[in-house]
């Protein structure tokens, strides 16, 4: 009777799922919903059959630190409902504070365990054991007439006391690998902008990523701080991405303007037709680089070969290509995911290691441990930075507001090239509680990636787009992008090229 009414709770639960993948196919077809907006159940059954692999070894990865926490969890419960079932005074002092544990939000104390524990699998653990700590409590059985019936009375108070019941912390053991942590990170928030007088035009820009001297980031800063945009009778609101959102506010105009490297904007547009644009190309070379340790044997591509080489998320297309430049067998490289905490790199666990150049070597040398770069741009593969970019209906609709954003954009962005040192008092502003000397090695790193040949004849923010088509056929050719892209539909240098006049920009 049992297996017969699981069996009809789970075929109409099946059924309830397959009625509302029905209603969103229909739909988002008849309504031509974006991709971006919301992506049809066939589409997105279409990218887990294309990124299987993938998603079965980041999948396992999850499962596995979901297991270990619910392991972990209910161990821990288990062995404090034993004590308490034995002991009155314990009961008093534990219980409470359990319940405290648990009533405790996961977003409290989640950026606590990424400090205490680093990035790696541990935090992800202990917040999984954090979720399927079970707290219940049941009268305790009276009489204790002897020791067998406390005994007995500890088998029967320990599970209704911390432990799951009836298996229903276990069923919910598989919601909780669905939902594992990925990031808690509270930003700072940005001060207000200065009031404007009326009539002005309100934007919106809201940085890639957390308030630090990334070239575009402070560009804006320095606008803001010095009246550039209220002279150009513009109200900007600056804001901060926490988890790659600004994307899909851009696309919809929540936001006017804000910040990704070419290769995103490009794998954006051909996996979901989202309607962004880079509008001024700020750096001219690949942001990210291979890192070794300084004292490391590993000197050439060659190298790698019996070395494990660590990857953040997936396994991206300049390492495809350095491998292939350096002749490497892929299949005598061990590779492994290593998620963002660069201390791998220090007690040994990987050789090789992907950085951001303008981060992440800074970091390591602060805890005494330099290292070398293999940089994916000096070693022939194409790559490009930041951009600032927008959406299409900005372009379209109000052309002049992304050249008046622009423009003093850029004017600010020449201000910090020509004063570092005053750049980064406006960066602490915003970037509150983060490290100054480590500001202004990525101001630094970032002003250096951002000028060549090209912005010393057309200015900074210059465009080419020979380099446009060279980044998509070689994303292309590494599997980067799943379909091809139209780079004319990507970029677009007009607004570059109208503000500058001989490598200067013009202002008015």
């Amino acid at each position: 009777m049992i297996a017969r009414r699981t069996l009809i709770d789970l075929g109409v639960a099946l059924g309830a799922l397959a009625a509302i993948a029905v209603i969103l196919e229909a739909w988002t077809r008849a309504f031509n919903v974006p991709t971006y907006l919301l992506p049809a159940p066939s589409a997105v059954a279409a990218r887990m059959a294309t990124d299987a692999g993938v998603l079965a070894r980041e999948g396992g990865i999850t499962l596995s630190e979901a297991a270990a926490g619910f392991v972990l969890g209910t161990g821990v419960a288990f062995a404090l409902a034993t004590v308490m079932a034995w002991s009155r005074p314990f009961e008093r002092t534990l219980f409470p504070l359990a319940i405290l544990v648990k009533l405790t939000p996961i977003v409290a104390v989640a950026p606590l365990f990424t400090l205490w524990f680093g990035f790696g699998t541990a935090p992800k653990v202990a917040i999984a054991a954090l979720i399927t700590f079970p707290v219940r409590r049941r009268p305790r059985p009276r009489g204790d007439r002897d020791r067998g019936e406390r005994i007995r009375g500890c088998g029967r108070a320990a599970s209704p006391a911390l432990a799951p019941h009836r298996g229903r912390d276990v069923r919910g053991f598989a919601f909780l690998a669905a939902v594992l942590l990925v990031a808690c990170n509270a930003p700072a928030a940005a001060p207000s902008p200065t009031p404007v007088p009326v009539p002005t035009e309100k934007v919106t820009f809201m940085a890639g990523f957390k308030p630090q001297a990334d070239l575009p980031f402070v560009a804006v800063y320095v606008a803001q701080e010095k009246g550039y945009f209220r002279d150009q009778s513009l109200e900007v609101e600056i804001q901060h991405a926490t988890s790659g959102e600004h994307i899909q506010l851009l696309a919809t105009n929540r936001v006017q303007f804000s910040t990704g490297s070419a290769g995103d904007v490009m794998k954006r547009v051909a996996s979901a037709g989202v309607p962004i644009v880079s509008i001024a190309q700020i750096g001219q070379r690949d942001e990210q680089s291979f890192a070794v340790r300084a004292d490391s044997p590993i000197r050439t591509l060659k190298d790698w070969e019996g070395r494990l080489v660590g990857y953040k998320s997936t396994v991206s297309a300049d390492y495809l290509a350095l491998l292939q430049l350096g002749g490497v067998d892929r299949s005598k490289v061990r590779e492994v995911a290593v998620g963002f905490d660069p201390r791998v790199l220090v007690d040994g666990r990987v050789d090789v290691y992907p950085v951001f150049t303008a981060n992440e070597p800074d970091t390591l040398s602060r805890i005494g441990v330099p290292v070398r770069l293999f940089d994916p741009t000096t070693l022939g593969v194409p790559g490009l930075g930041l951009s600032f970019i927008t959406n299409k209906q900005t372009i379209d609709a109000k052309p002049d507001v992304a050249l008046r954003f622009l423009r003093a954009a850029l004017r600010g962005l020449a201000d910090a090239i020509a004063d570092r040192d005053a750049a980064i008092d406006v960066v602490m502003k915003y970037a509150t509680g983060e490290d100054r000397a480590h500001q202004r090695y990525m101001l630094d790193t970032e002003i250096d990636a951002a000028q060549n040949d090209l912005t010393r004849a057309n200015g900074i923010g210059a465009m080419d787009r020979s380099r446009y088509v060279a980044l998509r056929d070689f994303l292309l050719q590494y599997g980067g992008l799943a379909r091809t892209v139209d780079v004319d539909a990507v970029f677009t240098d007009r607004f570059v090229k109208e503000l500058y006049k001989d490598g200067r920009l013009v202002w008015r």
